[in-house]
């Protein structure tokens, strides 16, 4: 049974994001509430990504 993970109030500063790599190597980076994310082929490039979106969001 697949369950979906219910997002929180965007108007809230996002904590932190959660970075993971699969079976192919691949990098997945999302946040805590499921509202930025990607997949990246290197951690250094889904560290950056995290890195800038932790930026951008502080700024709004």
């Amino acid at each position: 049974m697949a369950s979906a993970i219910e997002p929180q109030d965007p108007s809230q500063p996002i904590d932190h994001f959660l970075l993971k790599c699969d079976n192919r190597g691949l990098w997945t980076v999302r946040d805590d509430r499921n509202l930025v994310g990607g997949t990246f082929i290197n951690k250094d490039a889904a560290i950056r990504f995290a890195r800038q979106e932790s930026d951008t969001l502080r700024t709004r």
